[in-house]
C-alpha cells in the first residue's frame, strides 16, 4: 500500500522536506514564536497558525512518522510536526504502546 502523500521523486533531486509547505513560512511558527513562546498565550498563537500550515501540506504525515521516530530514537522533539506538539505525539505513541519513560541512550 502507498501512502497517499508520498510521491515518487529521485532522492537525489527533491526530499520530502523540500515539499513541506512550513519551507515558505517562518520557522518560527512551528516552535512557539521567535522567543520559543516564553508566555502561554504567544505559543498558543504560534502553534495553532502551525497546525494550520500543515493540515494543508502534502507530506504532513510523512514529517509526523518523522518526528515520531526522531522522539522514540533521540527523546520528544521541541516544535509541531506533522500537525502535532510533543505532548499529542507522547500520546501517540503511548496509544501505540511505543513510549516508555526512560528511553534508551544512544
Amino acid at each position: 500500500m502507498i501512502d497517499d502523500d508520498l510521491v515518487f521523486v529521485r532522492p537525489d533531486v527533491e526530499s520530502w522536506h523540500e515539499r513541506a509547505a512550513c519551507t515558505r513560512t517562518d520557522p518560527d511558527s512551528h516552535f512557539g514564536g521567535p522567543d520559543g513562546g516564553t508566555d502561554e498565550e504567544t505559543r498558543q498563537y504560534y502553534n495553532e497558525a502551525a497546525r494550520r500550515i500543515c493540515m494543508s501540506c502534502p507530506v504532513r504525515r510523512r514529517c509526523l512518522r518523522e518526528a515520531l521516530t526522531l522522539d522514540l530514537q533521540v527523546g520528544l522533539q521541541y516544535g509541531i510536526w506533522g500537525g502535532k506538539d510533543r505532548r499529542q505525539r507522547k500520546a501517540l505513541l503511548k496509544q501505540r504502546n511505543l513510549w516508555r519513560e526512560k528511553q534508551p541512550a544512544l
